[in-house]
């Protein structure tokens, strides 16, 4: 995936950076610089969305690395064109970088590599046009006698670009989560129906959730009535996460682990004892509860953290008889 994206990103920006050298100047230097803006955007963009993924966990180095990367690209292309040209190519570049790189850090991963596609598309088809648009003045005879050849060109690179772009992305990480959750123990008794008061302390069923990318990854989809569960959430992200399930009637099993945390991400409300299950966990670390459920039905579990719920940090849970 990594060699793929910078092979494509270098290789349009070597041929963008080589027609800049057939560029004659001009009086309407404005052209110029307009190319070369949507050029050092687009690429800024792609670096940006790119770096802000491989450096998940630190945003501040993705950001930097985005700004001076594209900020340079866009130096380079304008740099055999004008001073103005240089500056606007920069300044361009830098910002465009520094944002693909903040709103990666906001996404999913799945998100993030359409982003990365559509923006590295962006970046060959401008590539093509500012070629062109650079060699216009010295190769105008023949520019004009094979324009038709140089759309299809163009045309047939792009899907060529797009039907091999990879259709993951960071597998190494949805890995480490997946393989993660291969040591927890998996529910159990699913050919066993008992009931009765004391038949929680019998059997323990496992639950265990894996937040990796602002998402959960549950080994869970179903639960039973006075059965005991101890819920495991491992957080593998670099920022806090929590989940919360209201209401939800349930007998705890941890004195120290109140239903309602000591920590509030929203207003303050006040809440029926054991009605909502809440569990908060720190960047990179795991935190456990035992609980028993006590009425069966659909629920819904999310992040409580302003912005992660309507990200998708959403999942259900079953509870049966």
């Amino acid at each position: 995936m990594s060699i793929y994206i910078l092979s494509v990103l270098s290789v349009s920006t070597a041929i963008v950076f080589i027609s800049t050298f057939f560029c004659k100047p001009v009086k309407e230097k404005m052209s110029h610089m307009v190319f070369v803006m949507a050029y050092s955007m687009c690429f800024g963009m792609a670096i940006g969305f790119y770096l802000g993924l491989i450096f998940q966990k630190d945003l501040l180095l993705a950001t930097v690395a985005s700004m001076w990367v594209s900020g340079l690209v866009g130096l380079l292309i304008g740099l055999k064109i004008h001073l103005h040209s240089m500056m606007e190519g920069f300044f361009s570049g830098l910002m465009a970088g520094m944002m693909g790189a903040m709103l990666s850090a906001m996404l999913s991963v799945n998100q993030a590599h359409f982003l990365i596609m559509i923006s590295v598309l962006l970046t060959v088809g401008f590539g093509f046009l500012c070629s062109l648009h650079f060699l216009s003045n010295s190769f105008v005879n023949f520019i004009e006698k094979y324009f038709y050849l140089f759309l299809i060109s163009c045309c047939i690179t792009l899907f060529v670009v797009y039907v091999t772009f990879p259709a993951s992305f960071l597998k190494a990480e949805d890995s480490l989560a997946k393989s993660t959750s291969k040591y927890s123990s998996h529910l159990n008794d699913e050919k066993q129906k008992k009931s009765g008061p004391n038949f929680k302390d019998e059997i323990l069923v496992n639950w265990d959730i894996n937040i990796n990318n602002n998402e959960y990854q549950s080994s869970q989809q179903e639960l039973r009535k006075n059965v005991k569960v101890t819920l495991s959430l491992t957080n593998f992200d670099s920022i806090e996460h929590d989940i919360e399930i209201s209401p939800f009637i349930f007998e705890p099993f941890n004195e120290r682990i109140k239903t309602i945390a000591s920590h509030q991400h929203g207003n303050n409300i006040e809440k029926q004892e054991h009605s909502i299950l809440h569990l908060h966990t720190e960047p990179e670390s795991t935190n456990k509860l035992t609980f028993v459920p006590k009425v069966s039905g659909t629920y819904q579990y999310y992040c409580t953290i302003p912005g992660h719920k309507e990200l998708g940090m959403i999942g259900i849970i079953r509870i049966s008889n």
